[in-house]
């Protein structure tokens, strides 16, 4: 007699042969479920009622957070200022109780006098 076809087999596979096409399967049915689209979400009028709201919210809280940044900027505007004040008034201070010879000295002239007297 001849050979028999798939379906007269009487031989069995090995269990590590059954294992790998297994593995196999496995691997493809999780490439395939992956791939696939995900499910469309409801969309009714509840949620576009809740996502109005939160929309609301959030372009209320920028509307606030906006304004804050503003004061806060406006603030830090008038202490640069005052400090700037500060700072002008201690420099002509200083400058003035330098002696009138050294105050009317150019920069080059005071450094050469400096670096004389070492």
């Amino acid at each position: 007699s001849g050979r028999s076809g798939p379906v007269g087999r009487t031989s069995t596979a090995s269990p590590q042969c059954v294992l790998a096409c297994l593995t196999v399967v496995v691997t493809l049915l999780t490439h395939v479920i992956e791939r696939m689209p995900s499910k469309r979400k409801a969309t009714g009028r509840k949620n576009n009622a809740l996502d109005l709201k939160k929309r609301e919210k959030h372009q209320a809280f920028l509307k606030d957070f906006d304004i804050e940044v503003e004061r806060r900027k406006r603030e830090m505007e008038k202490e640069l200022n005052s400090l700037l004040i500060t700072v002008d008034a201690n420099y002509s201070r200083a400058i003035m109780k330098l002696p009138l010879a050294v105050r009317q000295m150019n920069y080059l002239e005071y450094l050469g006098k400096i670096l004389h007297s070492r």
